[in-house]
């Protein structure tokens, strides 16, 4: 194993490409589907925000994370979700839901897919992996997700990257999405 992380490190990094060591204080879970309920573990992340959330995500037709986003919009945290162009034509999108709930959506339009799933949590919390915020990823997939607790540096970096993309980005207008899936 020493040999493979030695030969890891002095792989070239790509320009740009940020690397480093996890902070001493970080903490994280992983969540499997379909065998773990990771849709709760992601409710639960949101639910416990004190003052922002931010998110990107390729498909989002989970009303149960939606929900989430929508009770934490309430009590006044700030909701900031970008999303794949796809969901402008998406009747199962929740990004209707969303944007009635106050929520800021908008669409990456600006590259073929918008594939990120991260959910950035009071610059603190990073959860991120394959699955996407829908109810076929928690219950008909086989995804994985990573939440890493307390690594600020590591938030600064997923919060850098979601605001270059929020800057390309236009709003997503109120009506798509109505239903949710």
């Amino acid at each position: 194993m020493q040999v493979l992380a030695a030969a890891l490190v002095a792989l070239p990094r790509p320009a740009g490409a940020e690397a480093g060591r996890f902070s001493r204080n970080a903490a994280y879970e992983v969540c499997f589907t379909p065998r773990e309920d990771c849709e709760d573990l992601i409710a639960n992340l949101i639910l416990r925000a004190e003052f922002e959330i931010l998110i990107q995500a390729y498909s989002f037709t989970s009303k149960r994370i939606a929900g989430a986003l929508a009770a934490v919009r309430r009590r006044g945290i700030t909701v900031r979700v970008i999303l794949d162009g796809s969901n402008r034509h998406d009747p199962f999108s929740v990004a209707g839901i969303l944007a009635r709930a106050g929520v800021t959506v908008l669409s990456d339009d600006q590259v073929a897919i918008a594939h990120n799933k991260i959910i950035v949590v009071d610059r603190a919390a990073v959860l991120t992996g394959s699955a996407n915020f829908t109810p076929s990823a928690q219950h008909r997939n086989a995804e994985n997700v990573l939440l890493v607790h307390g690594d600020r540096k590591l938030a600064a970096a997923y919060v850098g990257n979601w605001e270059i993309r929020a800057a390309l980005a236009s709003p997503l207008e109120a009506g798509g999405g109505a239903p949710g899936r």
